[in-house]
């Protein structure tokens, strides 16, 4: 074993194992000793990009992650440790007769640092995982995604939820950082951030986001398999959904013909036309329409088609009606050209589109996309399977109430057929309208408006005459009367104001008009007369609404030309009138 001694100087650098890694890579102490190099591990790992070799020390910034900085504190303090037994180490080396070896050297500091690296690197993490033995995000998501496709979940929904992970673990590479930690609150706004800043819709946004925070929420929180993650609900609230307002529409009787009746069609054109149809006669989504060529997946009770949709897991039922079973008998062979695979809906679409310019569907639509741009399209362009369900749900309103559509469409209750399916003309509401008020008879129709509530809640009215009635005409208690004070904030109150129709007749509030330009004068309060007559005004009486210089010069004017007497006169006539 070669023996060492100090008579060259001994000396102590850290040095990183890859220097150029893009991973936290292993710290090792040199200590060299009679020109020999001794490599001792200190436990500790860290990025290139974090370490100063200079100042042979950490890199510590504002803009550092929380987990970068816990893990620089620990390297800190391992570093600590080793210059603070370097010191022991130089005096041991003084006191000692005999040359040392290598290995001793090793011994020394593995002795003498590691026992109290640990109790350090607690310390300084705080209880949090170093780098090492941290959990990856990405790693824990798709894991999650497999266990979660066991649960009855359907098969489009996990492709889709894949699809869209895909950009979670996109944005943990772009950072780079792919951590456990980021399955929170926090960390669903920072992806929210980037996805804003990829030029993702708002759809695109919320359903992104939605991926990750139902694996986390439903899986990661509540699955055994991670236990230990540590992870808890994520409780983000989703971004506000922007709709393609008014893009789907109902069909009109002559573009549902033109359809029927298409010439020039290929065969397979065809058969995604009778099934169009029959999206159009039963108002069922494309993904549920194989089920009626399939026995085995529905009943048949009472004239109806019974089964269970594919997406909502409801009851669904179709009325066996003479068009609808006339096109389900036409292909009780199968059909030749259709394949239900996954991208069925999709392919289904691309031909309605192309049978849509033969129909000469050209209707201009005009609606709100994804990024809440106005657009405006012809039919042909728009056109996908759902306008069947649309067209069905709008029509059957008319005849029927929404309860009893769900139960044909399998909608789980009617908010999403209100929001979403309901494409109503102004003479669908006339309709309803003449049937709460008569069956379409045309009836007069009096509405009482309550003049007098008007009066009381703008004008205090009868308030002003129960104060004026129990202060016995004495205008210095009328003013410091604490009912005095609430008649004030009634009249200056205008929340109220829209809640009663312009021709509300308040001609009594003219009545008070002495008593309240009194008050505003005495309190000094211009805003208790201008809001008196803005009320007036709002509701038809032929005044001018003063500006508030225009109150104060009243004052002024008051204060020149009209004594306390006169005052005093105006208010008894006034009640004298009452």
């Amino acid at each position: 074993m070669e023996q060492l001694n100090y008579a060259k100087g001994v000396t102590l650098n850290f040095n990183l194992r890859k220097p150029h890694s893009k991973r936290p890579t292993n710290l090792y102490a040199v200590v060299k000793l009679s020109g020999k190099q001794i490599k001792i591990p200190t436990t500790a790992k860290i990025c290139a990009y974090l370490w100063n070799s200079k100042k042979q020390l950490p890199v510590l910034s504002e803009s550092m992650s929380e987990n970068d900085k816990n893990n620089a504190l620990s390297v800190n303090s391992t570093i600590f440790l080793f210059q603070k037994a370097f010191t022991e180490f130089f005096l041991y080396l003084c006191s000692r007769k005999e040359v040392i070896t290598s290995n001793e050297v090793k011994d020394y500091f593995l002795e003498n640092v590691l026992s109290e690296i640990k109790v350090c690197k607690d310390m300084a993490n705080n209880g949090v995982p170093n780098v090492k033995r941290e959990r990856k995000a990405t790693k824990a998501l798709l894991e999650a995604l497999d266990l979660y496709s066991n649960q009855q979940v359907a098969p489009s929904t996990i492709k889709t939820y894949r699809y869209n992970l895909q950009n979670f673990l996109d944005y943990c590479k772009s950072i780079p950082r792919d951590s456990i930690r980021m399955l929170t609150d926090d960390g669903m706004k920072d992806y929210e951030n980037y996805l804003r800043n990829q030029k993702k819709s708002a759809d695109n946004i919320r359903n992104c986001i939605r991926v990750v925070k139902t694996l986390t929420n439903k899986v990661i929180v509540k699955s055994d398999k991670f236990k230990n993650y540590g992870v808890k609900p994520i409780s983000y609230k989703l971004p506000a959904n922007i709709s393609t307002k008014g893009k789907k529409v109902e069909l009109t009787d002559e573009e549902i013909e033109a359809i029927r009746t298409c010439e020039g069609l290929t065969p397979k054109q065809m058969e995604y036309r009778d099934l169009f149809m029959l999206e159009i006669l039963t108002g069922q989504r494309a993904s549920d329409i194989p089920i009626l060529f399939n026995p085995s997946l529905y009943t048949v009770r009472r004239g109806y088609f019974c089964f269970i949709t594919k997406k909502e897991k409801v009851p669904a039922k179709v009325k066996q009606t003479p068009e609808v079973l006339e096109i389900i008998n036409r292909y009780k062979d199968g059909f030749k050209y259709i394949k239900f695979e996954s991208n069925f809906v999709q392919d289904e679409t691309n031909y309605l589109k192309q049978i849509g310019r033969k129909a000469g569907l050209n209707r201009i639509i005009e609606f709100v996309d994804n990024h809440n741009n106005r657009q405006r399209k012809p039919l042909c362009d728009i056109i996908s399977s759902h306008f069947g369900r649309h067209t069905f749900v709008t029509r059957m309103a008319r005849i029927m109430s929404l309860e009893e559509i769900k139960y044909l469409t399998g909608h789980k209750d009617t908010q999403s057929l209100t929001k979403n399916y309901l494409h109503q003309t102004d003479d669908d509401v006339i309709d309803i309208l003449e049937k709460a008020f008569g069956e379409g008879k045309e009836e007069k129709v009096s509405i009482t408006i309550n003049n007098e509530k008007a009066l009381n809640e703008l004008f205090a009215y009868n308030l002003f005459i129960q104060i004026w009635g129990e202060i016995k005409c004495d205008l210095d208690a009328f003013k410091s009367d604490d009912n005095t004070r609430q008649a004030i904030a009634i009249i200056k109150d205008l929340s109220k104001i829209n809640n009663y129709p312009k021709d509300t007749d308040i001609s009594k509030a003219v009545d008070l008009e002495h008593v309240i330009f009194e008050l505003s004068y005495f309190y000094h309060d211009t805003k208790i007369y201008s809001t008196y007559k803005y009320k007036e005004h709002y509701f038809g009486l032929e005044v001018d609404v003063p500006s508030t210089d225009e109150v104060e010069a009243m004052f002024v004017q008051e204060d020149i030309d009209r004594p306390k007497k006169q005052i005093q006169a105006d208010i008894e006539a006034w009640e004298n009138r009452k």
